[in-house]
């Protein structure tokens, strides 16, 4: 955005709410529209982002070239974003367009740069999802790297985490027992089926509207059990497709499906993966009396 636009922004409306979103920059024409525009979003107006991160390491666990820092900055010096989505991916000119980075970003962990004394006060819904060279990576919760998250926010404000097919564990257990106010959360199930943390973390959300699962049959045994103890405020329950060795997909009994029709009062959207050509009635558990189809 040009100097001036922010500028008289600021002047004639010091109570305007800007709402930014900013995708795909690989693929500007001009350079210049390529980089990030830190003064815009250091704005003290912002208060809604979504915008892609670009990086240029394979391993989450170790240092490396990305915006995450000059990311971190402008939000911290803007303080009042209370909605951030971030879609991190690779910068990379094969497939993916103009490089991004100019080579002169510091080598740090590719993640939100919380040091000491940096504030998102303000933040209540948060969106991380990380796009690797093939597939998605974790973001990185290290026990420092939490404990900084965790003083930086106010977790009592926060209403939505959305984690994509990632599962933080580390982060659920950091939060457990100080999100009063979450009403959305998204996460994935790991290879190894492993929910624990997670099933805690819905037992304590009490004000939980929606719950997005990715990769879902991998824990639906589970998790079940917890699903059922959010049925009478659960407004949206998206559980979505799981696959095995060579893309092979796993369905979820349809025996739940009844059950969420019958003992789910609340419920207005559902995600479901069901096999194409399927018979699906919802008025006796057999499922066979008129059909409507589902895939």
């Amino acid at each position: 955005m040009p100097g001036s636009i922010l500028d008289k922004l600021h002047a004639t409306w010091p109570d305007l709410e800007l709402s930014v979103c900013v995708l795909d920059r690989q693929k500007a024409p001009v350079a210049q529209h390529r980089r990030m525009d830190t003064r815009l979003l250091s704005s003290p107006l912002l208060k809604k982002l979504a915008y892609n991160v670009y990086f240029q390491g394979y391993d989450p666990k170790q240092a490396a070239r990305s915006e995450w820092p000059k990311l971190t900055q402008a939000l911290v010096t803007g303080g009042h974003v209370r909605s951030l989505r971030i879609e991190a991916k690779p910068d990379e000119t094969r497939y993916k367009g103009d490089r991004v980075m100019d080579g002169t970003e510091p080598e740090k962990m590719m993640r939100l740069d919380i040091t000491p004394g940096r504030r998102l006060a303000f933040l209540e819904e948060l969106t991380i999802h990380v796009e690797g060279h093939w597939g998605g990576l974790p973001y990185p919760w290290d026990a420092e790297h939490r404990r900084l998250f965790r003083e930086a926010i106010d977790a009592s404000r926060l209403r939505m985490l959305d984690f994509g097919s990632d599962k933080p564990d580390p982060l659920f257990s950091a939060l457990m027992g100080s999100l009063p106010r979450l009403k959305v959360l998204r996460f994935g199930i790991p290879r190894d089926g492993s929910v624990s943390v997670a099933s805690r973390l819905i037992k304590s959300l009490k004000s939980l509207e929606s719950l997005d699962i990715d990769q879902a049959q991998l824990g639906i045994d589970k998790l079940w059990p917890t699903i059922m103890k959010r049925k009478d405020t659960l407004k949206e329950l998206i559980l979505r497709p799981t696959t095995a060795g060579y893309c092979n997909p796993q369905y979820i009994d349809i025996d739940r499906l009844y059950t969420l029709s019958i003992q789910f009062p609340m419920l207005e959207r559902l995600g479901w993966d069901a096999p194409c050509g399927t018979d699906v009635s919802l008025s006796t558990p057999s499922g066979h009396h008129e059909a409507n189809k589902a895939g």
